[in-house]
């Protein structure tokens, strides 16, 4: 699979910021140029500081590649040699793996499981669930239903007694436009 080593560079300095490698460097560079807001790593703040004077990064392809392994050692390298030539880098590790599981550490993998475990944890996804169900399943009462008739709200689009106009007693649109129309004829007639 072919996969390509990049840069992202400041454009106001053409000077490297982050090394990285991806298979689509199109939808990478996209991806790169809108971090997501609860996203506060440095690259991210870097990306979002260019944004506030209205540059974007550019992703410049270094090199094409095999297949992901020869990739990542190959940003590994870059890195290290960016690095050492004092470029002002703003990647979280030394490449090569990201944040992908295997290069988690035990602390990090205890941190995470207390975070997804904690009762507020599990409350928050239950309250996210249950307030995106919304009214499913439930049913009106006869007296609701009666109400919101009365006052012309619900499903317009469905037939019954709902439609029906208020003020004219017409069943649908066409006949309230077939009534105006005759009306109209009769007036100017």
């Amino acid at each position: 699979m072919r996969t390509y080593l990049y840069y992202l560079t400041d454009p106001r300095a053409d000077e490297a910021r982050y090394v990285g490698w991806t298979i689509i460097p199109a939808r990478r560079e996209r991806e790169h140029a809108q971090p997501a807001a609860r996203d506060q790593s440095h690259r991210a703040r870097w990306v979002r500081a260019l944004a506030r004077e209205g540059c974007t990064p550019r992703l410049v392809v270094k090199a094409v590649l095999r297949d992901p392994t020869e990739a990542k050692a190959a940003e590994v390298r870059a890195i290290a040699a960016l690095r050492a030539r004092g470029y002002r880098l703003v990647n979280g590790t030394a490449g090569g793996d990201g944040l992908s599981p295997e290069s988690w550490t035990a602390e990090l993998r205890e941190r995470l499981a207390r975070s997804r475990m904690s009762p507020a944890s599990r409350a928050g996804q239950r309250s996210r669930r249950a307030k995106s169900m919304g009214f499913l399943g439930a049913h009106h009462s006869q007296e609701t239903r009666t109400h919101l008739a009365s006052v012309g709200i619900g499903n317009r689009n469905a037939c019954g007694p709902h439609r029906q106009g208020r003020e004219t007693g017409a069943r649908s649109v066409s006949q309230r436009a077939r009534r105006d129309r005759e009306r109209l004829s009769r007036a100017v007639a």
